[in-house]
């Protein structure tokens, strides 16, 4: 069975119902992973700078 919709329009379709959905998902990605990142890091420094003590 063939699609009505070609892939222009389906992408299109997809990006008016939920575009600004994904754009929050985007953004609280980018959010989440510096907050890990920096967490991360952060507890890596302090295990380092404690066991050269």
């Amino acid at each position: 069975m063939k699609s009505p919709w070609n892939d222009r329009q389906l992408v299109d379709e997809l990006e008016r119902s939920v575009g600004r959905h994904l754009q929050f998902i985007r953004i609280n990605g980018i959010v989440v992973g510096a907050l890990l990142g920096l967490g991360h890091g952060g507890m890596h420094a302090f295990g380092a700078q404690q066991a050269f003590k």
